[in-house]
């Protein structure tokens, strides 16, 4: 079987800038607010600057590839079939 992976992590880092559209210049930059640090520790997503044009924002650190968008259609379709067999198991027994 293919070693699959659903999302791959990644650094933002080597991302382009959506300001500016560099590549190379994104730098993780400390929480401002509570707000922040709850988002960063929660969820995929870190605080960005971009050492060029001064942009800050937040970026995923997580890509959803063709590949594992093929796995997740596959997953799901498994997930169906099984869940008509399971209806129609207990419809027929019931």
């Amino acid at each position: 079987m293919l070693d699959a992976k659903i999302f791959v992590q990644r650094d933002a880092a080597f991302t382009k800038c959506p300001d500016c559209k560099k590549s190379g210049f994104l730098r993780k930059s400390r929480s401002r607010s509570i707000f922040e640090s709850i988002v960063k520790k929660i969820t995929f997503f870190k605080v960005y600057r971009c050492r060029q044009c001064g942009w800050r924002g937040y970026r995923s650190t997580l890509v959803f590839s063709f590949e594992s968008f093929k796995t997740l259609v596959i997953y799901i379709a498994i997930a169906l079939v099984c869940a008509f067999a399971v209806k129609f198991i207990i419809n027929r027994f019931l």
